[in-house]
């Protein structure tokens, strides 16, 4: 999830107001823009709301986990986290972790305690797990590109780790760079971004929730936006986290 790769990082939410900006279907809705709560982190990620209107995000380099409660008031919730990139809610109300530099998926209870839920697989430590998200039966699916995605050497990987299990087995092993990750509203497709091959795949879940059938939805080289025009640089605002309260 390496998509904030600026000297400034912002957290916003979304608020009613009377007059508001374009419409983007299901990203801003009507009625709505972006109001600032607070500045001055040195990289966000990893963003998941909570069942009371909370939200949870990560500063990587800082390696603290944040929470946003529903008042707006931002607080430390785990320091060091590991460099705690993406997170992930479970059905229990527990925060799931992709630590790069503690090179786990970890576990951080209601009560507070913080435990491994899984730290290699094929007896072969992660590199830098990056981005996870869980499913409806209590497993996890994560990437782990290390800790320089797309660079040559190690192979990296996207991995299933089923409920209960310690080890996780291999979705795929052929992505240059597997960064983010997320399932369908309806847990039936994994979606994976290849942040160095520019493209996007989907994958078929199975009963036992592995993943098959994988597909490309997209490949940057399809766009001719992202081609501009010959002979001129095209540069743009660098993003920011927006977060949807609805």
């Amino acid at each position: 999830m390496w998509a904030l790769a600026t000297a400034a990082f912002i957290v916003f939410v979304l608020l009613a107001r009377p007059q508001a900006p374009a419409v983007i279907p299901g990203v801003v809705a009507p009625g709505v823009t972006a109001e600032l709560v607070q500045e001055g982190f040195k990289f966000l990620e990893g963003p998941v709301g909570t069942a009371d209107g909370g939200l949870y995000f990560t500063d990587i380099l800082a390696s603290q986990i944040h929470r946003l409660d529903p008042n707006g008031q931002i607080s430390v919730l785990r320091e060091p986290s590991g460099a705690a990139n993406g997170l992930a809610v479970t059905r229990d109300g527990d925060l799931l972790a992709a630590e790069m530099t503690g090179k786990r998926v970890s576990k951080r209870s209601r009560d507070g305690a913080v435990t491994t839920v899984s730290d290699s697989a094929g007896g072969n430590p992660y590199m830098a797990p990056n981005d996870l998200i869980a499913d409806a039966r209590g497993g996890i699916y994560f990437t782990d590109p290390g800790p320089h995605p797309g660079a040559p050497g190690p192979t990296t990987y996207v991995y299933y780790l089923a409920p209960g299990a310690k080890e996780p087995v291999v979705i795929d092993n052929q992505i240059v760079g597997p960064n983010g990750l997320t399932l369908t509203s309806d847990g039936k497709t994994l979606i994976v971004s290849d942040t160095k091959g520019e493209a996007v795949f989907a994958y078929d879940i199975q009963s036992d929730g592995a993943a098959k059938d994988k597909a490309d939805l997209h490949h940057a080289a399809r766009h001719p936006r992202r081609q501009g025009k010959p002979g001129r640089r095209r540069r743009g605002r660098p993003r920011q986290p927006v977060i949807r309260d609805d």
